[in-house]
């Protein structure tokens, strides 16, 4: 495919349970104020442009559906916004669930987003350690690869009669942002991610008949984080995802590397 394609992968506003751990548990929060200029200030340092946008996809949490309407307003004018039920966030924690299709629905009736949840079907939100939407790593490792591979079968339908650049967008979460590419630096800057509220980096496929649709940033993206050179080995991010899941367990968030300590829900000894 000789097309370049751009993926943006954009993390949300921030949220009430961004606030402290205090508010784990209120149930999938909205924006703040804070969160809500935070996107504005996104959109118009680097995404002034949007004219080469041609696909914008989104978690179907209300704080990233809400974050990819505010950034990417003038492209979602005349397209329609996809919910991925697969870019959820990772953790049990009542912020991390999603609410149901209906009410969904409501809201984004309410507030006029554009939004296609044909994919939010009735149990999208449940996160049974034994399901396809566990906080266990197997489980986030697998719905982030059928994301990529969404993502990169996308990019080829839209290449398939132009040569021109084009360019998608995610909008989900921090942790799972981790699984999506694959980058596990600096995992404990922030709580459990080392993405900032509605921080942007963009990434090419790496191939596009590859299993595993893997992406890697681009040089521009590392760049303006301040980073030089190229991402680490897959066999250093293997040490610095174990050292990211150390740091998490450390922060006292439950570790995701077994079903038995993987649930917020069940009593761990504290650190």
């Amino acid at each position: 495919m000789s097309t370049q394609v751009i993926l943006h992968c954009v993390r949300h506003g921030q949220g009430y349970h961004n606030l402290g751990a205090e508010f784990f548990n209120l149930r999938d929060p909205a924006l703040t104020a804070l969160g809500e200029e935070q996107c504005a200030k996104l959109r118009q340092d680097q995404f002034q442009d949007q004219s080469k946008i041609r696909f914008v996809a989104s978690s179907p949490l209300i704080r990233a559906i809400h974050t990819a309407c505010l950034v990417f307003q003038p492209t979602l004018e005349t397209q329609t916004l996809l919910a991925i039920p697969e870019a959820q966030e990772i953790y049990d924690y009542g912020s991390d669930t999603g609410k149901d299709p209906e009410f969904l629905k409501e809201t984004a009736d309410k507030h006029g987003w554009p939004v296609d949840l044909s994919l939010v079907g009735p149990g999208w939100n449940n996160k049974d350690l034994d399901g396809p939407n566990s906080p266990v790593s197997p489980a986030c490792a697998a719905r982030a690869r059928i994301v990529r591979r969404m993502l990169r079968e996308k990019a080829k339908e839209l290449s398939k009669d132009t040569n021109e650049e084009i360019h998608i967008v995610l909008v989900a979460h921090g942790t799972f942002m981790h699984y999506l590419t694959n980058e596990w630096e600096n995992s404990t800057r922030g709580c459990g991610t080392a993405w900032r509220n509605c921080e942007a980096r963009a990434y090419h496929f790496k191939d596009y008949e590859d299993d595993g649709a893997w992406v890697v940033e681009t040089a521009e993206s590392r760049k303006r984080r301040g980073i030089e050179g190229p991402p680490a080995s897959l066999e250093r991010q293997k040490e610095l995802y174990d050292e990211a899941m150390d740091g998490w367990v450390e922060q006292g968030l439950p570790d995701l590397r077994s079903v038995a300590t993987a649930s917020a829900k069940e009593p761990r000894s504290k650190m």
